[in-house]
């Protein structure tokens, strides 16, 4: 028996069951995907400018607490690097009838929790905004910036279509972020099982040979989880025990600020404003955010 089985051994019942399948997991997530079976990440790379997303993107998040029953978020578009929609989305885009591009300003619909336990639901487009900048995936926020593939049938009607759309909405209930967000870790053994499944089901909505790689999958997941926490548990207040740490008690709407690196593949927040969101350290899988002193670290 090897030493790491005999150190799992030691351990009483299900203890000694939880460190042997975490050893095993370990094990398993260290393994290079398969060679036989390779996935190319998902990119917009050979789209028409028009269809691509941008290389960088900062957004505001702003709670509104004036209903403390029902507190509701806003998310605002404040820059986009490149921006080929200078004067707003162009209209009747190649003879489609539809718009197609941005404009600065707020982005898609206020979001509640609409829950009786709060439990950071309307954050959860952190999810979506993360795996675009880390994986050029999220067909989510190519329907909110309105820079879907219409010149691509194939990818219109699939990759950015309303099936691909639902399968990615519904990464919040499947997670159960609720538990995260009030500060219950995933297990490994959960968070590798649902990188998997996501990227099974991504799979069905990309192009063959295009796909997540579990551990690409998995890293955007946990910096993903990262962020939504970042927001919930800031400006959301929602594990908040003396409010006045961080924030004007006399005042009832919060923001925090979320830059996006495509080229990088990075996602940062602040509490600063936009400029310091720019020049903050990229959240990591690890990254733990916590409050001292009115302050901000991370670790």
């Amino acid at each position: 028996m090897s030493k790491t089985h005999g150190q799992a051994g030691a351990l009483d019942g299900p203890e000694a069951v939880f460190a042997e399948g975490e050893r095993l997991l370990q094990e398993w997530v260290a393994q290079e995907d398969p060679p036989f079976h390779p996935l190319r990440l998902p990119t917009d790379e050979d789209s028409l400018p028009e269809e691509r997303f941008p290389r960088q993107l900062t957004l505001q998040f702003v709670d509104d607490h004036r209903d403390p029953y029902d507190p509701e978020c806003r998310m605002f578009l404040l820059d986009a690097e490149p921006n080929l929609f200078p004067d707003g989305p162009i209209q009747n885009y190649r003879g489609t009838g539809k718009t197609q591009g941005f404009r600065f300003g707020q982005l898609g619909d206020p979001l509640t929790d609409r829950s009786y336990i709060p439990d950071g639901y309307r954050f959860h487009d952190a999810l979506h905004l993360t795996y675009m900048a880390l994986l050029c995936y999220s067909p989510n926020t190519r329907s909110l910036l309105n820079v879907r593939r219409r010149s691509n049938r194939q990818k219109y009607k699939i990759d950015d279509g309303p099936r691909a759309i639902s399968q990615e909405e519904s990464m919040f209930n499947r997670l159960g972020m609720g538990r995260h967000v009030s500060g219950i870790v995933m297990p490994n053994s959960l968070r590798v099982e649902f990188a998997f499944e996501e990227g099974w089901n991504i799979k069905k909505v990309v192009p063959p040979g295009e796909g997540i790689p579990l551990r690409d999958n998995e890293r955007a997941l946990l910096i993903g989880v990262r962020l939504l926490c970042s927001l919930a548990n800031t400006i959301g207040m929602i594990r908040a025990r003396d409010y006045s740490l961080f924030i004007n008690p006399n005042n009832k709407k919060y923001s925090a600020w979320v830059h996006l690196n495509l080229d990088e593949r990075a996602v940062r927040f602040s509490l600063d404003g936009a400029e310091a969101a720019k020049e903050a350290d990229p959240l990591l899988p690890n990254t733990k955010l916590f409050f001292a002193d009115g302050q901000m670290y991370a670790s």
